[in-house]
This record gives structure tokens, C-alpha cells and sequence, in this order.
């Protein structure tokens, strides 16, 4: 305690300096999620799923990204190859933020859908002090087999669990 002050919830204790007393500093969780089914379309085109709202944020900090959720097939019977991957005002990630997954779908005799979890983590520090939008977006990148086969990312809650992503902000160093 320095100081003989305990801090407030949500705070880290920060070494400074030799000679110097840690301080205290607040850290920022923010979170968006989406219930509804996206669905990446057969064209390539990069889609949005989830968009954070702008942070202002300061030169060094570092901000801890988690991305998870479900992806899965339908209706065809086929399998298709994509990629989640998360963005920092609309530019990808410069390492890490990104997973590739392949999904399928089975008639014969039943229809089987396997539902494919999947997760994205990782760190980005703060360039320059100013304003950042971070987002997750995915991208079909083929599809192996079948025709008309849609492949959906995030659910309705019941069936599919929805897709989220979160942002830690520390204080800068």
C-alpha cells in the first residue's frame, strides 16, 4: 500500500523509478459481442462481425485483445476454409490476431453440422496518442466442396453461442 492507500477494484500497482513509490493506475475492459448469425460470403469479401467504439488511447499503451466464439456450415454438404481476424482501425493486426479454420457440413444419412469453436488473442501497443477502432471481421477463403454452402460466424444465443472480442487497455508504462 503505498502510501498506506489499498487502491480501487480494477487498479494495478505500478513500479516506477528506483527511489520512487508505485502508484496506482486504473485499467479499461471493453467488450462487444454480436447474437445475430454472420454470415462470409462466398465472394471473398472481407466482412465486419464485431466493431469495438473508438478508444482514445496514449502513446505506449498496451491493449490485450481476446476474440472467440463458433463458426459453422450451411446448408450444403461441404467444407469451407476461412479466416477471423482483428483489426486496428481498419488494418490488420501487424502480428498475431488472426486464426484460419476450416468448417463442414454432412447429409447422409442425417444432417451433422459440426459447430467449430475458435479463439484470437493478442497484444497491441499504442503507436502514437490519438484514436482506435478495434474490430473483428472474417473472410471466406474457399470452399472445398458443395454448392450453396453458407458459412456463419456467431449464432442466435440458442443453437450457436454468439461471437465476441474484448479489449483490456493498461496504463502506459
Amino acid at each position: 500500500m503505498p502510501n498506506g492507500d489499498p487502491g480501487s477494484p480494477c487498479q494495478f500497482l505500478i513500479s516506477r523509478e528506483a527511489n520512487l513509490p508505485p502508484i496506482w493506475q486504473s485499467i479499461r475492459l471493453e467488450a462487444g459481442y454480436t447474437t445475430a448469425t454472420v454470415e462470409l460470403p462466398s465472394s471473398g469479401a472481407v466482412t465486419g462481425i464485431i466493431t469495438l467504439p473508438t478508444l482514445n488511447l496514449q502513446e505506449g499503451q498496451r491493449v490485450l485483445l481476446w476474440a472467440s466464439g463458433h463458426a459453422r456450415n450451411w446448408p450444403a454438404d461441404c467444407y469451407t476454409h476461412a479466416e477471423l481476424r482483428i483489426r486496428v482501425n481498419g488494418v490488420n493486426l501487424p502480428q498475431g490476431g488472426a486464426t484460419r479454420m476450416m468448417t463442414d457440413f454432412r447429409y447422409s444419412p442425417q444432417q451433422y453440422t459440426w459447430v467449430h469453436a475458435w479463439a484470437i488473442s493478442a497484444t497491441y501497443i499504442v503507436p502514437a496518442t490519438g484514436s482506435y477502432t478495434f474490430s473483428l471481421v472474417g473472410q471466406r477463403l474457399s470452399t472445398f466442396s458443395g454448392t450453396g454452402c453458407g458459412m456463419y460466424v456467431g449464432g442466435d444465443g440458442t443453437a450457436q453461442p454468439q461471437a465476441s472480442l474484448i479489449a483490456l487497455i493498461l496504463p502506459p508504462e
